[in-house]
């Protein structure tokens, strides 16, 4: 082993560790479950994929493990709003998306 994947493996190692309290002790207030899986999921992903790059390893299961969970946390925390944003670009905010495209003078 070199001192690269040494230092990652401990920097990652510190990462998850600061995670997982966060997500499982409550540090971070109340968290649901889904949130606290995101959060987990990114920490272990960004472990292994942080491994990887030490080790010169192309993209792998573990840079999507990081973006799974990035994905389930933002959506869960932001999802609402992004909906709501999305669902008044028509015009109208009625709860129906609606992306129709309009007529181009000819």
């Amino acid at each position: 082993m070199n001192a690269q994947l040494v230092l990652a493996g401990l920097a990652g190692a510190v990462i998850v560790a600061l995670v997982v309290l966060a997500a499982v002790m409550g540090w971070g207030g109340q968290m649901s479950r889904t949130l606290r899986l995101g959060l987990c999921a990114m920490a272990a992903g960004l472990v292994g994929a942080g491994v990887g790059r030490a080790m010169q390893a192309p993209v792998g299961w573990f840079d999507v493990l990081f973006l799974g969970g990035l994905v389930v946390y933002l959506g869960r925390s932001y999802g609402a709003a992004i909906l709501s944003h999305a669902d008044a670009c028509d015009g109208a905010a009625d709860g129906r998306l609606n992306f129709h495209r309009r007529a181009r003078p000819r």
